[in-house]
């Protein structure tokens, strides 16, 4: 997968209870590393916030937060540590998909436990 990327398709939900506990997963996650992630990480208050900060999009639902888009300009380890940190913590069936400008695509997909990743061109 090339460098130049985009969310083309996202669902992924995180109840309103499991939010701290999802952030402090990549908080802790993150600790000691020199990466645009920790340093966000580092600097908001709560999940939302580092959302928003690194880029994503999301929509509050009833006691739910969707992650529904955003922009990735470069695909890099720690994109991809963050969100299979998120794994235990997204609901049952959340899917984040990642084309490139060569049509190769990324998903990220979600069993309530672990995330899984698919790669298709």
């Amino acid at each position: 997968m090339s460098t130049a990327a985009w969310i083309y398709d996202a669902s992924i939900v995180i109840r309103n209870a499991r939010q701290p506990a999802a952030f402090n997963a990549i908080r802790t996650s993150f600790e000691g590393c020199d990466s645009f992630f920790a340093e966000r990480a580092r600097a908001e208050r709560d999940f939302p916030a580092f959302l928003e900060s690194i880029g994503f999009t999301s929509q509050r639902q009833e006691g739910a937060l969707l992650i529904d888009g955003g922009d990735i300009d470069i695909i890099t380890n720690w994109l991809i540590r963050l969100f299979d940190t998120l794994g235990p913590f997204v609901e049952p069936g959340g899917v984040l998909e990642i084309r490139d400008e060569e049509g190769e695509q990324m998903t990220f997909c979600y069993d309530g436990k672990q995330m899984d990743i698919e790669f298709s061109e």
